[in-house]
């Protein structure tokens, strides 16, 4: 390996390497082992044996995210090395010339431009190095004016790339040759009594970038912290809520979220954000207008779902954990809707974004987090199975598995709601119905009870593998009719038919199609 071929003790200390000013810095090294994997190691005394080769004075440290996660026992993950002296693209071709040097050909190295949309506010280097992404940046410090998120830029000192950061536990160091976490901000005693805190002052900060906010939020809630009670003091006072509205985008808000809803503690988050008072900044649109009982309410609602999935075990993606957690806070807007502007169980996604449900559901996401048509159809179709569900079982409370009926509503409802999202619609649906049966009403044991009915229904009906035995194409060649309304009408009746036997075969299905074709002319 060309790692063998490099002098580590000529790279450590380099006598070449500019001194590290001591001001505000406290080296962790006897109680805080930073742990190395083997890939990370490689990377490292790669990085190191440019500086040494080429005889660069400059000093190569890991920043943030690593160095935490590090610090918590968790995986790295990608890797920001800061560099001071030169330019990242300087160093990016020394990094070139070196691995040609070695003859290391599975350097994939590119620049990523300036991009203030995509948080991207300086030229930044990424190249692929043994299988781990690093990008490579200067240390700097940001100024920011008002009105806007993006900063200019100049060269600092670690202390100050550190004070600029979003939070105390961010701001870290690991540097690479010495070999010691650097930490200028208390970073590592936050880190021990989990306590998420700013480097400066709060209102400063949330100023500069209104984002870190939810950032304060989303960590909290990834990393099982406190946020200390500043933050949540500062980040309520109409200033920064003013600033969140005006220099972020939704497109960013949203994709914060899509972070937070795929923790395990969604619940908090919502919380936290009521503390703060920016519920109302957050969710907007046209028909939106949030009261203390439709807070609670939505805060209820994610805390069941919560209890539900650890309950039962549920195992959901991070796209069905979206979904789920925009569904559910939606729901006090959505609860009293009914579903008789209709939803039939061929209904598509382009109709089904016309309804009065859904054009609510497409207008307030649009809104409030610019998420795309698919997340609200989703939602849209969560909510109308939810609701259509809440109805049958307010008429049923207890549904059998051997009435014809309940076979039927159940396959044309699981069909309706997609294969993927039943359960989300059957955890709305319970949730839906604890609000109008409160008086002991246990929301885990009903849930329970409708999971174990929809599964035992879908071995029974295969409701999913139903509608590809004849499509609509099949029907209008087979019985050599035109297309119009008359092709979803026999659609309809073959695939009640089919729910109720199931192991039909397509010639079977075939010739009960002509029946039913032979009945609607006479």
């Amino acid at each position: 390996c060309f790692a063998n071929n490099i002098n580590r003790s000529l790279i450590r200390g380099n006598s070449l390497l500019q001194k590290v000013p001591l001001s505000n810095l406290n080296r962790i090294k006897p109680h805080f082992q930073i742990k190395i994997s083997q890939q990370e190691e490689k990377v490292f005394d790669f990085l190191l044996g440019v500086v040494h080769h080429f005889k660069l004075n400059l000093n190569l440290r890991v920043a943030g995210g690593w160095v935490r996660d590090k610090l918590l026992n968790k995986d790295g993950g990608d890797i920001d090395i800061t560099i001071d002296n030169l330019t990242g693209v300087e160093f990016a071709s020394y990094v070139d010339k070196y691995a040609h040097h070695l003859n290391i050909p599975s350097i994939h190295l590119g620049i990523i431009k300036s991009n203030p949309e995509q948080s991207k506010h300086l030229e930044t280097v990424c190249l692929t190095l043994f299988g781990i992404e690093i990008d490579i940046n200067n240390l700097r410090i940001e100024t920011y004016q008002p009105y806007s998120r993006i900063p200019l830029t100049r060269p600092a000192t670690p202390s100050e790339d550190a004070h600029r950061r979003d939070f105390t536990i961010n701001s870290l160091f690991y540097n690479l040759h010495t070999q010691d976490v650097e930490d200028y901000c208390q970073g590592v005693e936050d880190i021990k009594n989990k306590q998420l805190k700013t480097p400066k002052d709060c209102l400063q900060t949330f100023l500069d970038d209104p984002l870190r906010v939810l950032r304060a939020v989303r960590f909290a809630c990834q990393l099982d912290f406190q946020i200390h009670p500043s933050i949540i003091q500062t980040a309520s006072q109409p200033l920064v809520k003013q600033a969140l509205t005006q220099k972020i985008s939704r497109e960013r808000i949203g994709k914060e979220l899509s972070k937070l809803f795929i923790t395990e503690r969604v619940p908090l988050g919502f919380e936290h954000f009521e503390q703060m008072k920016i519920v109302d900044t957050i969710f907007i649109g046209p028909d939106i207008e949030w009261t203390q009982t439709k807070i609670k309410r939505a805060k209820d609602n994610l805390t069941f779902s919560s209890q539900l999935q650890k309950h039962s075990k549920l195992e959901l993606s991070a796209v069905q954990k979206e979904i789920l957690c925009q569904s559910l806070i939606l729901s006090p807007f959505l609860e009293n809707k009914s579903t008789s502007d209709g939803f039939p169980f061929r209904r598509g996604n382009l109709t089904l974004l016309k309804t009065k449900l859904g054009r609510f559901v497409s207008n307030t996401l649009r809104c409030s987090l610019k998420s795309p048509n698919r997340n609200a159809e989703d939602v849209a179709r969560i909510f109308f199975g939810g609701l259509r569900m809440k109805e049958f079982l307010n008429k049923n409370p207890l549904p059998r598995i051997e009435d014809e009926s309940t076979l039927l509503f159940v396959g044309r409802w699981l069909q309706s709601v997609h294969h993927d999202k039943w359960v989300l619609s059957a955890i709305l649906s319970i949730l839906l119905l604890s609000q109008e049966n409160q008086q002991g009403f246990n929301v885990i044991q009903e849930f329970e009870h409708l999971k174990r009915l929809l599964e035992r229904i879908t071995s029974i009906t295969c409701p999913f593998s139903q509608t590809e035995l004849i499509n609509g194409h099949d029907i209008q060649t087979t019985l050599e009719i035109p297309g119009g309304p008359m092709i979803g009408h026999l659609q309809e009746q073959l695939n009640d038919y089919l729910l109720l036997h199931p192991k039909s075969t397509k010639d079977e299905a075939i010739c009960v199609l002509r029946q039913f074709a032979d009945r609607s002319d006479n």
